[in-house]
């Protein structure tokens, strides 16, 4: 590609529309700002951007030189006016002088924005899932079987559709991102163990950097899902009796025996011996 420069002269929107005339393929035009020490208008082909070069301050410490030179792209003449540009240009010359490298941080914030888009809570999520069966149980010893993994997976899928966060960068989820799951529970659902699932997955999250810190532990106890009450009733002898008989009646005796032994028709610490 051919390189061409002008300048230093005062760029004006005059001076931008007869440089967009005279662009040609395979040729760039640079022209130098001559208010504004280090901005210059790229002519490309096809593009138009202005662009403000700078040395960072102090030495490299392995060689004793100065740094090379650095540009950082500030805009478009569609969108900065020439004034604008030389503001935009003195704002990064401000930074520089201030000890800071412009471009530096630039680059490594549009990094960061681009790992916060690929690890959105959706993706993070079947991490999670695959991860979760090798962690111990939290009570108790062992690993968390693969029915008590599926639960929690599911309560987290379904945390993450309510909060409408399963395409959103994890770390964009907030305390506001986590009440909306509280304000969205149904009565018929178990908020408790939905949040709970979040938070153990937020847990995880933070764990493997990608989050600073777990939303759901800044969410006032008092704003937290209860747990469900226990049941205060339960079935009185004669009616346990009765159960038992009719279940004894059902044609499948897996049926049978769900009926005469599911725990909840039970009194809490009731031992049931079941003799064939």
């Amino acid at each position: 590609m051919q390189v061409k420069s002008e300048g230093p002269l005062k760029i004006t929107k005059a001076t931008i529309d007869a440089a967009w005339k005279r662009r040609q393929k395979a040729s760039r035009l640079i022209i130098r700002d001559k208010d504004c020490r280090g901005l210059a208008l790229i002519v490309n082909a096809t593009t138009l951007v202005w662009s403000y070069s700078y040395r960072p301050r102090g030495v490299d410490p392995l060689t004793g030189r100065r740094w090379p030179n650095k540009a950082i792209t500030l805009g478009n003449p569609a969108t900065l006016s020439p004034d604008d540009a030389r503001t935009e240009a003195n704002r990064v010359k401000g930074q520089m002088v201030a000890g800071a490298d412009p471009a530096a941080a630039r680059k490594a914030k549009a990094a960061e924005e681009q790992r916060k888009r690929s690890a959105t809570a959706g993706r993070l999520l079947k991490g999670y899932e695959d991860a979760f069966p090798k962690r111990p149980k939290m009570r108790g010893s062992g690993l968390p079987s693969p029915i008590y993994v599926s639960g929690e997976v599911a309560q987290v899928r379904l945390a993450l559709e309510a909060m409408e966060a399963t395409d959103s960068p994890a770390a964009d989820i907030d305390v506001v991102t986590v009440r909306k799951l509280i304000d969205a529970q149904n009565a018929g659902d178990n908020p408790h163990a939905r949040f709970g699932a979040l938070s153990r997955f937020l847990d995880w999250c933070q764990d493997a950097g990608h989050i600073q810190i777990n939303p759901c532990t800044l969410v006032a106890r008092a704003r937290r899902p209860k747990p469900r009450q226990s049941r205060s009733e339960y079935l009185v002898l004669s009616d346990m009796a009765r159960l038992w008989e009719a279940a004894g009646r059902l044609g499948e005796p897996v049926w049978r025996d769900i009926a005469r032994l599911d725990r909840h028709t039970l009194p809490a610490g009731t031992v049931v011996w079941h003799v064939s």
